[in-house]
């Protein structure tokens, strides 16, 4: 299973680099729905490829979708004879329109489907060549998506458990017995394959392939026994993959098995795995070692076939363990992972617990379960009773969609737990941010949040907290953008600095600029010159013509001049008296405050707090009686808001100087607080 990659093929060797132009945090997506991405070879030949549509990895309900992409040659003319469309292994050339221009160095080609494209994924290669007879090929996969808008149903059980056929007790029929009596829908016994007895070894592949009598064939039979008398369960098996110091994961739906003694490396165990017919792969307890998977570096074609992570792990509450840290992560890094949690049993207890996975399809089998899976159209969750969807314009979560810019995400959010009551459910985005909460204090509830597309990628999460303090996280939708980045961090010096993924964001729509050599300097101070500059430039803020203002201090040449002017005749800033603004002053985490509030009301978000409210939010900052008296108010707007934070002492330092790291992440807050609300009305 190979995708989004090119080969030039000569008969002498070249050294290929590739420069792909890539988008920040995952793999390469488009502008305004156009993905494009270039190859540079030796002696100076490359190809673009833009325009592609669906975009990769993309959902679509269209049923025959237009099938597009442009190239353009570098140096080297296209011998347009050569140009072949293949689409799921059949070439569809002879059906698919071709444009040129000459010189013949661009290219286009178009391809509509005669006849509906089946539910899920569809692969689209494309050939061209040079007239030196150089061939390159560029590849992509999008998927038709099912609504599934009644024909659905919640299937709970348990992905991940242990027998006496590795480290764990009894044998699997007990354990799907057991499981059954403790009402789970499904259960996937998933031994470590290096206990597995009795199969026979293939040195060319590394793998193992079922023999008669082995525990891995046992377990298969035990399955079809299981299932043949229940029809209101599903047995199912996978094996760990147990690798000492990189991690274990687990694999679902495959023939055959592998092992960690005689297949040793990620890459390896990712290529079998590209390789196996429907695989469906997923990251184990990823804090068991903390530098699991390379401590979660991305690949592009493993993106494909690992589909989920597990968020916790073990019997709750016996040995059990949160990781959603590490889920937040594995998205960062660009992975498209779903939410799964475990019980992880090597114990005669399987299911015992309530910490459990749910997939969301039309029927309890195994065709669904790995359809679900494979579509991350799955949730995790701590109770046995929590019913939870979650779609982005009508899209279930999992799903990857292209927007436009300026285009909004719709989201529909409802939640159901008859057993275990909701308190609330918060939006979470990239860097595990939380972007937006709602309180819910019953056992039903229904949000409908929404935010507009932008040019960085992204990906929102859905976190339920019970009254007893459980929780659930559903599998994200991501959204496809681009950032000019390329993937990389823009800035070298915010390399796990706390504020990276907002200033990165700012930079990548133009907000904020660094200081020169790749470095932002987020610790350094803001200037008030600097900080009202940002300020205005985010929220496309113009002057006042009525007002004159003129500081003798500012120059009329001064590069903030025209955002000083903004600021002062809409009254988000004041100068230090009549005639001077003290730009290069730094500018105090209160003043930041006062001026925040005031841009707030400008743009119609200003917070309604009295002064009871006020006591109440500054009671706990430890040093609120050195707030001046004037930014007592702004100060407790801001917290109430959550646009601004205490300390990690509890002091708000109100008169320390706020860091240009801070203000980035304050603007951000802002700026993400008005595209919710806009969008939302």
């Amino acid at each position: 299973m190979k995708k989004m990659h090119f080969r030039r093929k000569t008969i002498v060797f070249f050294s290929i680099i590739l420069a792909f132009t890539v988008s920040l945090g995952f793999a390469p997506e488009g502008v305004n729905g156009i993905f494009v991405t270039s190859v540079q070879a030796a002696e100076n030949m490359s190809l673009t490829v833009e325009g592609v549509q669906p975009g990769d990895m993309t959902y679509t309900f269209e049923k025959r979708p237009a099938i597009e992409a442009s190239f353009r040659m570098g140096n080297e003319d296209m011998d347009m004879s050569s140009i072949r469309i293949i689409v799921d292994g059949n070439e569809v050339t002879e059906f698919s329109e071709i444009e040129f221009e000459k010189p013949a160095k661009e290219a286009r080609v178009h391809y509509m489907p005669r006849e509906d494209l089946s539910y899920g994924e569809h692969d689209v290669e494309i050939y061209i060549s040079d007239n030196d007879g150089n061939v390159f090929d560029y590849s992509w996969f999008f998927v038709v998506d099912k609504d599934l808008e009644s024909a659905f149903d919640f299937y709970f059980g348990n992905p991940h458990c242990h027998t006496s056929f590795s480290d764990g007790q009894g044998i699997p029929s007990e354990a799907y017995g057991f499981a059954y009596e403790q009402g789970l829908d499904f259960l996937v016994v998933t031994d470590h394959s290096d206990m597995f007895e009795g199969d026979e070894y293939d040195p060319e592949e590394k793998e193992y392939k079922a023999s008669p009598d082995s525990e891995w064939t046992r377990t298969g039979e035990m399955i079809d026994d299981f299932n043949s008398s229940h029809d209101d369960f599903l047995a199912m098996r996978g094996f760990e993959m147990t690798f000492p110091h990189l991690g274990h994961l687990n694999a679902f739906n495959t023939e055959n098995y592998v092992e960690a003694y005689t297949m040793t490396t990620l890459s390896e165990f990712y290529e079998w795995s590209e390789n196996q017919p429907g695989a469906i792969v997923q990251f184990c307890h990823p804090k068991w070692p903390d530098t699991s998977f390379d401590s979660l570096k991305y690949d592009k074609d493993a993106d494909r076939v690992i589909n989920m992570i597990e968020v916790a792990n073990g019997r709750r509450p016996y040995g059990y363990s949160r990781m959603e840290e590490y889920y937040f992560k594995a998205l960062d890094k660009g992975w498209h992972v779903g939410a799964a949690n475990v019980q992880d049993n090597h114990g005669r207890n399987w299911g015992e617990t309530d910490n459990l996975t749910v997939y969301i399809g039309e029927s309890l089998s195994e065709e669904d379960f790995c359809d679900a899976y494979r579509l991350r159209r799955v949730y995790a969750t701590e109770t046995k009773t929590l019913k939870m969807t979650f779609k982005g314009n009508g899209h279930w979560m999992g799903s990857v969609l292209q927007l436009e810019p300026d285009e909004s995400l719709e989201m529909d959010i409802a939640v159901e737990d008859e057993e275990n009551p909701i308190s609330s459910i918060s939006l979470i985005s990239n860097g595990g941010k939380v972007i937006a909460s709602r309180e819910i204090n019953d056992t039903a509830g229904e949000w409908h949040p929404a935010v507009m597309a932008d040019e960085c990628d992204r990906w929102y999460v859905v976190k339920v907290v019970h009254s007893d303090g459980s929780i659930g996280f559903s599998s994200p939708i991501f959204t496809t953008g681009i950032d000019s980045t390329g993937g990389n961090s823009r800035f070298e010096d915010l390399e796990n600095h706390w504020a990276k993924w907002e200033i990165e964001y700012m930079a990548s729509r133009g907000f904020v600029n660094g200081v020169g050599e790749g470095c932002f300097m987020a610790n350094d101070r803001i200037s008030r010159a600097q900080f009202i500059a940002i300020l205005v430039r985010m929220a496309g803020l113009t002057a006042d013509e009525g007002n004159e203002i003129d500081f003798v201090d500012v120059p009329e040449n001064a590069w903030y001049g025209e955002a000083v002017k903004t600021a002062v005749s809409l009254g988000i800033a004041n100068g230090i008296d009549e005639s001077r603004f003290a730009p290069d002053s730094f500018i105090t985490r209160e003043q930041m405050a006062k001026m925040i509030e005031r841009l707030m009301i400008i743009m119609d978000m200003g917070t309604d707090i009295n002064g009871n409210e006020v006591e109440e939010m500054l009671d706990d900052i430890v040093d609120s009686s050195e707030i001046s008296y004037w930014a007592m108010k702004p100060v407790a707007s801001m917290i109430q808001a959550d646009i601004m934070k205490g300390r990690s002492d509890g002091r708000f330092d109100p008169m320390g100087n706020a860091t240009r790291g801070e203000s980035v992440v304050v603007l951000y807050r802002v700026l993400q607080k008005q595209m919710l609300r806009s969008v939302s009305k």
